[in-house]
């Protein structure tokens, strides 16, 4: 596992390096941690590295998510995307309802947390 960054060093390393649209998501974790916070851990299968298969986000202290799963449809390839930084929150989202650089109350598969880091694994 080799780290890539954290919160907005992540947010620029991605933005520069790597793109998720068209790969999918290979799996999602979800716990409490021992400071009683809910971490949601996010693999995504990479389809254009040789070297890295899979990147996974770790978001920590999250206060927000929302996922719909419907076994009619592709599992999660990201067609679009969201991820960005707000006033005290880190935004992503995967199914999002247009692609503008901000929130929209109608975009789908969200996670709002005050911390993420990035690995390539």
């Amino acid at each position: 596992m080799h780290p890539i960054g954290q919160n907005l060093a992540l947010l620029t390393h991605l933005n520069q390096n790597y793109s998720l649209l068209n790969n999918q998501l290979a799996s999602m974790l979800l716990y409490i941690d021992e400071s009683n916070s809910l971490v949601i851990e996010i693999v995504f299968s990479l389809a254009e590295t040789e070297k890295n298969k899979h990147l996974r986000l770790k978001f920590t202290d999250v206060v927000e998510y929302m996922f719909y799963y419907k076994s009619d449809y592709t599992h999660y390839t990201v067609r679009r995307l969201k991820f960005l930084h707000e006033e005290e929150c880190f935004y992503f989202c995967i199914d999002p309802e247009d692609e503008l650089p901000k929130v929209s109350h109608t975009d789908k598969d969200i996670i709002r947390a005050r911390n993420v880091e990035g690995f390539l694994l």
